[in-house]
């Protein structure tokens, strides 16, 4: 068994899942959350801690669990924990390192491992909450994802002679404090138990690739604060960047304007995009939500530069058709597809805002347990 947790600024999600093969509807064991208020974000770290800690503790309360499906954990006790980890808690980005010499050399493992060392994260480009803990980060992920020697890409590099070598990586870092206190909420209440991170980008586009392995795609995923732009190109990442707005900024913006609590512009905002409001409010309403979703679209053209066969968006149910609408103009030429669109083509069910991000987590945990998913 294993407790997949969901880290996001949306609030916590959790879930257990089981190692044997199946689908993802039968192999859900169960699964809670601790969401924010009303729609509000999370901000802190301490915040963050709480939902996580709460989330933790029902998992692993038998009251909670249906009693059909005790019996799974009776015969594989929970002591595997995956968390994976959204912005603004921790940073993707993509980084070059690089080795010259006069002389050819004998490439190897250990010269490659010790070039990697070296390497330190950064924050440039990172959200606030990371940049505050500059020195403290440490890698969840540091992959090498193309080898080029001599100017030229390499599949294979063991006892190879070059003269220059430059590896592209795949980074993701996140707070010390962060993994260690996500390490002893575990450790408080499960003996010895396996702790693995990852990040949401990486699951996501995981995903993608199982499905769209050889083709050249864009996904843009948009949280509550910020927007990910991925573009993949054979299954390998070759450019991330952020566009720092997203659904909280027409949340705060609506809420200045209008002099109301957050929970209250939720509400206004979602009767505005269902379609509930009265006309006259609705044009106020519309108003405030199309300048920030303006706003958004300049930043957004600076992604513009890598054209994809295919578009990728991962936003609420309640925004999806809007920002779809500006990508489809933005890249005429191509398709546009929801994640959610993808996700129930390709393994036959459908997933609303609640389920899709756990599905799509479980599915990733299949994955690096190299279990088979439906779809395979």
């Amino acid at each position: 068994m294993i407790a997949v947790i969901n880290l996001s600024e949306s609030g916590v999600q959790g879930g257990i899942v089981s190692l044997e093969d199946g689908d993802t509807e039968t192999t859900l064991i169960h699964s809670t959350e601790k969401k924010t208020t009303a729609g509000g974000a999370i901000e802190t770290f301490s915040e963050l801690n709480s939902s996580v800690d709460g989330v933790i503790k029902e998992l692993l309360d038998d009251k909670k669990i249906p009693i059909l499906k005790k019996s799974f954990l009776t015969k594989s006790p929970l002591q595997e924990f995956v968390f994976i980890i959204d912005s603004p808690f921790q940073h993707n980005y993509l980084s070059n390192i690089s080795f010259s010499s006069e002389k050819p050399f004998k490439i190897s493992h250990t010269f490659m491992e010790k070039m990697l060392a070296e390497k330190i994260p950064e924050a440039e480009n990172a959200p606030a909450l990371i940049k505050e803990k500059e020195d403290s980060l440490e890698f969840i992920k540091k992959d090498v994802i193309e080898t080029i020697l001599n100017g030229y890409p390499a599949r294979r590099f063991d006892e190879v002679e070059a003269r220059n070598v430059n590896l592209s990586l795949f980074n993701s870092v996140a707070p010390k404090e962060l993994l260690e206190s996500l390490q002893s909420q575990v450790e408080k209440r499960v003996g010895s138990p396996s702790v693995r991170f990852f990040s949401r980008a990486e699951a996501d586009i995981a995903f993608l690739n199982h499905f769209r392995k050889k083709r050249l795609y864009k996904y843009v995923n948009i949280n509550m604060s910020e927007t990910l732009v991925a573009f993949v190109d054979g299954g390998v990442i070759k450019k991330i960047s952020y566009v720092w707005q997203g659904y909280s900024d027409l949340i705060q913006r609506i809420a200045k304007e209008f002099d109301v609590p957050d929970f209250v512009a939720v509400s206004y905002a979602s009767m505005y995009f269902s379609g509930e409001c009265e006309k006259s409010f609705s044009k106020k309403i519309e108003e405030l939500i199309l300048f920030g979703i303006q706003l958004w679209e300049l930043e957004y053209e600076k992604n513009m530069s890598i054209i994809p066969q295919e578009v990728y968006l991962n936003s609420n149910s309640h925004t999806e058709e809007s920002f779809r609408q500006i990508l489809t103009k933005k890249h005429p030429e191509v398709k546009v597809s929801a994640l959610r669109e993808l996700y129930a083509d390709s393994t036959g069910y459908s997933a609303n805002d609640k389920v899709l991000e756990m599905a799509i987590s479980n599915f990733f945990v299949k994955q690096i347990y190299g279990l088979k998913e439906k779809g395979d």
